[in-house]
This record gives structure tokens, C-alpha cells and sequence, in this order.
């Protein structure tokens, strides 16, 4: 340990028990998981799943909570039980408040979560103190904030249903706002049950809502409708498209970490099955690789344009990609030409917003560590950011590729230019990098015609923004940038995960036998960019000021942008959200660099 003052002490490595029985010591009544300055409870909370799994940290807990003194009075020795007692009380409501509905589909959390309620049910003292302690803190913490929070304060109803006992349910309700803000902002989970229609217009995961139990969470009758968002869950139902050799297509809904076992066993129940067959996953260029039968989450983890296919062994090198894998063949430039850059980034960065909302900040920590620890958890969430962050990448060399005429491609490369640069402007940092990505691949940037009938203002534009994809220095320009932001902003998130990668992979988790704590203060660090990413709300610039509204709506109306060249977007808003949503791309680099000759051979 070092001790740089009398009173703290930084953990660098110890036993996972021996971690846990110094935060309980450095607990203090005004403790937070999102404390900037003493870090301590959020760098175990965030890591502890890497060295010390729920299985031990509730027996460790509960240990703790029963555990009495042998010396001492009896007055003495009741103080210390009572203070031990509530230390591990201000630990566990920072646990729940920081992993929210995740620990409600931990068996290990939920069974502990109930035996803690049952015996704070038995200690009058304990009760007491904490229905008078947790309101005041409510109370005082939004005294802290006043009105000025940009954090909703959401009035939430709890039903005791299933799950943790009582006082658990009753401490949840008593979470403080920015604990509130946390769990509907940071977890990313709906403040109300979502509709189906919704859900599927949105993010394409409908059962993901629908087999929930959504009853934890019941709106109060003067909330607003909720956002578009759908955060996937442990033991939710996805679909499985899965493909045969014919292309005929075969949907299953199964959990979200179902292994290949059970999709195979799952399959089985159905009509053609042979004995034997195998599964793979197809990309568009036809490359199948094979699954392993404990792999899991094998739906949600595949890439862009990748498919499952079922079939016997002998049949996987004659198998060819799904017709849908392969991309369009013809540009949707014309669609485009009806929407200003800056209304087309507004609905980007609306959309990014629900995905990346989505995302548990633990999702980071369990990503870099491996599918061998997606058993009890899913990466979904995360997942499908990262997959949206190559669609868009793909989407800007696909329409470019596709727009067979000099001029209008032209106006297409400035429009996508624009985009990048409105992106930027609205701290889209993730989908800036795409796009910029897209207009650097080289199917594009070999097309010199194109390039030259760009006016000089948009080349230096495009110039300019290029310093921000500098590498050199690991990415000293756009971590200097990013530091220079304020929330709300969606950050580059391959180069977030690269950071935990190189923490992960160069630091050893054990050293001496010892749990190296500095790693996972490190794993922490960066995982806590998320939290302060989304502190503050994003507050959409979109016209659609309620989607549900407007799902259906056929406007015809049109509408000057606010874009800096006045240009007329008469594309509907409606239609142009569900158009970002559903960007069909090739990403097939040789297909691209082919269509790239025959535009500019």
C-alpha cells in the first residue's frame, strides 16, 4: 500500500477479501460510486466481476454482516456491529445503484439481495437508521443539484413482484437522483415498458422488450414517453436468422447468450434437421468459420453482413452468401439530395444516442475480457455500437460506389464532407470516425476526378477535419480534443476498447498471488470515460419531438434546414429516421475497389 496522507492509502494489490475489508474500513456516509476524487468504491464496483465474482463477494458480505468482535464491552462491541453493519449497507446500495436491473438477473446477487432485506428486516436499528438516513440524503442531494441538473429526475414506481425483498425494493426507490440518472442513462434501460412496434422501428431487437419483465419499473401517470432506446438484457429473447444452403431462411427466438449447443439443439425440433449438420457464420465475401458448441451470444456478436448458416460438414466450402449480405446495388444519392448534412447528422447522432445510451459501462470490462466470461452476462449492447460503427463506415464507400454520374457524385462526396464536419459539431465523435473512415477507404480516395470537382473550401474543410484521425503520438490530437469537450458527447469507442485491451492484455491480473488492484484502477479509469460521456443529457435536435407520433406519419411538408447553406429538406423527418436506421452497405472491399475502377478506371 502507500500511504501519501495520515488518514488515506492507496490499494495497490492484496486479496480480493482483504480488498474488500479495507473499502468496507474507507467507507464514509457520503460515499459515491461516481465520486471524482476518491475513486476507491467505483474502481471495485466497476472490476470486482475480474477478480472476485459475485459468488464471493456476497459470501464475503454476508460474512461480514454476521461477524462480531471478540474484545471489548458489550456496548463497544455493538457499536462496531452496527457501523460494520451499515458500511456494508452504503456498499451494497452503491452496488445496486451502479448495476441497477443487471443484478436482477444474477441468481447469486438476488438470493443475497434477499437474505440482506430479511435480516435488515430483523435489526430495528438498522431499519430505523436507514429510513431516516437514505430520504435526507435524497433530499439533500437534490439541494446539491437544484434545478439546474441537466439529468432528469425520474418518478419511479416500484411493484414488488420477484426479486429482491422489500427493503431492497424500497432502497431502489430511494436512490438518489443522479443514481436514478444512472441506471436510465449510463445502463441505458427503458424508464417504461417500450411497445413492440417501437422497438422494432428502432433497433430491430423486438423480443428483447417484450420477453422482459418490465413490472420493476412502472411509470408514474405524469411521465413522458420514453425514448427509442432498448437495452438487451441477460435472458432476453433475440431472433436467430439462420440460413440454409438454399438461402431459405429459418428464425428462432432464443436467449441472447444461448450457446451453439442449445441453438443446435433448438434447431432439432424443427422440420428438415439432419443428424450432423453444423453451425457457421457466412460473411458477404462467402469465408465461413465454424462455431465452437459452447460459443455464446453468436446472434448479437456477428459482423456487418455476417449470417449463420446450418449444414452439413461437406457442404460448408460450397456454401455462397445470402442475396441480403451482398449490399445494394443501386445508390440511394436521390434519397439523400432530399436532406441537408446537418438534419442527416442530427438523426445519426438521435439514433447513436439510444444505441450508446444502451450500453452498461461493465459491458467494456467484459468485452475485453473474453467470451469464456459471457456465461451470466451479455456484450450485446456493445456489440451493436461497435456494428454500427462499421455500417456507417461502409454506408458512406457504398453510396459513393454506387453513384455512377461524375456530378452528382461529386455533390455526394461534399454532402458526406458536411456531414462529417456537422458530426463533429455536434461531438458525434463515433460516427465523425466512421465516416471519415469511409471517405478515406481506398476505393474512394482513389477516385481523383471526384475530388477535384470539390471546391476549395470543402478540400481544406475535409482537410482540417482529417488532423483529427492523426494516429502518431497514440492519438494525442483527438484525446486533446476530447478533454476539451463537455458532456453530452459519444466517443470514439474502437480506440475506448483499444485502451482496455492494452490495459487487459499488458498488465497481469495476479501478481505474487496478489490481485493486482492497479490494473483494475486502471480498467476503471477508462471504463468511467462512458459515465462522464453521458453525465449530462443529450438532448435531441431532431424534429421528431415524439417518434411514437410520428412512426406512421406520412408528412409531405417541407421544411428549410438550419444548415449553413439554407438548402431545402423535403425528405420527412420520419422517413429519414427510419432510413439512418436500416443503412443497407457493402462491405466487401473488393467489391468496392471493383465499382471504384469501373467509375474511374
Amino acid at each position: 500500500m502507500d500511504w501519501p496522507f495520515s488518514t488515506r492509502y492507496t490499494v495497490m494489490s492484496g486479496t480480493p477479501e482483504k480488498i474488500l475489508e479495507l473499502l468496507l474500513e474507507a467507507m464514509r456516509p457520503d460515499s459515491s460510486a461516481h465520486d471524482p476524487t476518491e475513486t476507491f468504491l467505483s474502481d471495485f464496483l466497476l472490476t470486482h466481476r475480474v477478480f472476485m465474482p459475485s459468488t464471493q463477494l456476497c459470501a464475503a458480505l454476508l460474512h461480514h454482516f454476521h461477524a462480531e468482535p471478540t474484545g471489548g464491552s458489550e456496548q463497544e462491541r455493538n457499536i462496531y456491529i452496527c457501523n460494520k453493519r451499515q458500511q456494508i449497507l452504503r456498499l451494497v446500495s452503491q452496488w445496486v445503484a451502479l448495476y441497477g436491473p443487471l443484478l436482477h438477473t444474477d441468481p447469486v446477487a438476488s438470493s443475497f439481495l434477499q437474505k440482506l432485506s430479511d435480516l435488515v428486516s430483523k435489526d430495528a436499528r438498522l431499519s430505523n437508521l436507514l429510513r431516516e438516513h437514505w430520504p435526507e440524503r435524497r433530499r439533500h442531494h437534490r439541494l446539491e443539484n437544484g434545478g439546474g441538473s441537466a439529468s432528469p429526475q425520474i418518478k419511479v414506481k416500484l411493484v414488488p413482484t420477484s426479486g429482491p425483498g422489500p427493503f431492497f425494493l424500497w432502497l431502489f426507490d430511494y436512490l438518489d437522483p443522479s443514481y436514478r440518472s444512472d441506471l436510465n442513462q449510463s445502463v441505458g434501460f427503458p424508464e417504461r415498458p417500450l411497445s413492440i412496434s417501437l422497438c422494432r422501428a428502432a433497433l430491430h431487437w423486438p423480443l428483447a422488450c417484450k420477453a422482459r419483465n418490465m413490472s420493476v419499473w412502472l411509470p408514474g401517470p405524469d411521465e413522458s414517453l420514453p425514448s427509442s432506446n432498448c437495452a438487451i438484457r441477460v435472458g432476453d429473447k433475440v431472433p436467430y436468422d439462420i440460413c440454409r444452403p438454399d438461402h431459405s431462411v429459418l428464425t428462432l427466438q432464443l436467449p441472447v447468450t444461448a450457446s451453439v449447443r442449445e441453438v443446435m439443439a433448438a434447431l432439432a425440433q424443427e422440420d428438415g434437421w439432419t443428424k450432423g449438420q453444423v453451425l457457421v457464420k457466412v460473411n458477404s465475401a462467402g469465408d465461413a468459420i465454424g462455431l465452437q458448441p459452447d460459443a455464446r451470444g453468436v446472434a448479437t456478436s456477428l459482423g456487418l453482413n455476417e449470417r449463420l448458416f446450418v449444414v452439413n460438414p461437406q457442404e460448408v466450402h460450397e456454401l455462397t452468401p445470402h442475396p441480403e449480405q451482398l449490399g445494394p446495388t443501386v445508390s440511394s444519392a436521390e434519397g439523400l439530395d432530399l436532406v441537408s448534412a446537418k438534419d442527416l447528422a442530427v438523426q445519426l447522432t438521435d439514433h447513436d444516442w439510444n444505441l450508446f445510451n444502451s450500453i452498461h459501462q461493465v459491458e467494456l470490462i467484459h468485452y475485453v475480457l473474453g467470451p469464456q466470461h459471457l456465461r451470466d452476462v451479455t456484450t450485446a449492447n456493445l456489440e451493436r455500437f461497435m456494428r454500427r460503427f462499421n455500417e456507417l463506415q461502409y454506408w458512406v464507400a457504398t453510396e459513393l460506389c454506387l453513384c455512377p454520374v461524375p456530378g452528382p457524385r461529386a455533390q455526394l462526396l461534399r454532402k458526406f464532407i458536411k456531414l462529417a464536419a456537422h458530426l463533429k459539431e455536434q461531438k458525434n465523435l463515433n460516427s465523425f470516425f466512421a465516416v471519415m473512415f469511409g471517405l478515406s477507404n481506398s476505393a474512394i480516395s482513389r477516385l481523383a476526378h471526384t475530388w477535384e470537382r470539390l471546391p476549395h473550401k470543402v478540400r481544406k474543410l475535409y482537410s482540417a477535419l482529417e488532423r483529427l484521425l492523426d494516429p502518431s503520438w497514440n492519438h494525442r490530437v483527438y484525446r486533446l480534443a476530447l478533454t476539451k469537450l463537455s458532456p453530452p458527447v459519444i466517443p470514439f469507442m474502437p480506440l475506448l476498447l483499444k485502451d482496455m485491451t492494452f490495459i487487459h492484455e499488458g498488465n497481469h491480473t495476479l501478481v505474487e498471488n496478489l490481485i493486482n488492484f492497479e490494473k483494475m484502477r486502471m480498467m476503471a479509469r477508462a471504463v468511467r470515460m462512458l459515465h462522464h460521456c453521458r453525465s449530462h443529457s443529450n438532448v435531441p435536435l431532431s424534429p421528431l419531438r415524439s417518434r411514437v407520433s410520428h412512426l406512421h406519419e406520412d408528412s409531405q411538408a417541407a421544411r428549410v434546414s438550419t444548415c449553413s447553406e439554407q438548402s431545402l429538406s423535403t425528405r420527412s423527418p420520419a422517413s429519414t429516421w427510419a432510413y439512418v436506421q436500416q443503412l443497407k452497405v457493402i462491405d466487401n472491399q473488393r467489391e468496392l475497389s471493383r465499382l471504384s475502377r469501373e467509375l474511374e478506371p
